[in-house]
């Protein structure tokens, strides 16, 4: 090793890794796990925060609860009056009060069997089905972004063939 390999050190050699290069379906996955994380994280916070609100101000799933409750009773779900007779019944004491009569009767019969328990209870395991159903919402949507066709990371279509 003489004077000129002082002077003309030899050249750097690229760092190279021995493992493949991700895909970019692995890093779509990656990306949406992260989001997933954040969005769970979010979720979290705001579930603490408003579980903590006593059930007499919530109001949003009242009127689906008295359709149910009307059912229960006898009553017809579509009817003020029948919203009433449920909420007097039942002893409620909820503050933000306003029997709507928006719903179909059908929202009534589908959620009898949940109206069968109190207020509160009837409320937790709403918003429980709540959050379920935007999961599985948003499973279902993350699923079809990822396996229909044209979609990134999706399957070729049965037209296309692969080249062998």
């Amino acid at each position: 090793m003489g004077l000129e390999s002082v002077v003309h050190p030899p050249p750097l050699k690229r760092y190279t890794s021995h493992m493949a290069r991700p895909s970019k379906t692995t890093l779509l996955c990656l990306l949406t796990l992260l989001a997933w994380a954040g969005l769970a994280q979010q979720t979290h916070t705001v579930w603490q925060s408003r579980s903590a609100i006593h059930e007499s101000l919530a109001s949003d799933a009242l009127p689906i609860y008295l359709a149910g409750a009307a059912v229960l009773d006898g009553g017809d779900p579509t009817q003020a009056s029948d919203l009433i007779a449920a909420y007097e019944r039942r002893k409620m004491g909820t503050g933000a009060l306003f029997f709507s009569t928006l719903y179909p009767a059908s929202v009534g019969v589908m959620v009898a069997p949940l109206a069968d328990r109190p207020w509160v209870d009837f409320l937790r395991l709403w918003r429980l089905l709540m959050l379920m159903g935007a999961g599985a919402a948003g499973e279902a949507g993350a699923t079809w972004a990822t396996t229909a066709p044209g979609a990134a990371g999706a399957a070729p279509s049965a037209g296309w063939r692969l080249a062998s």
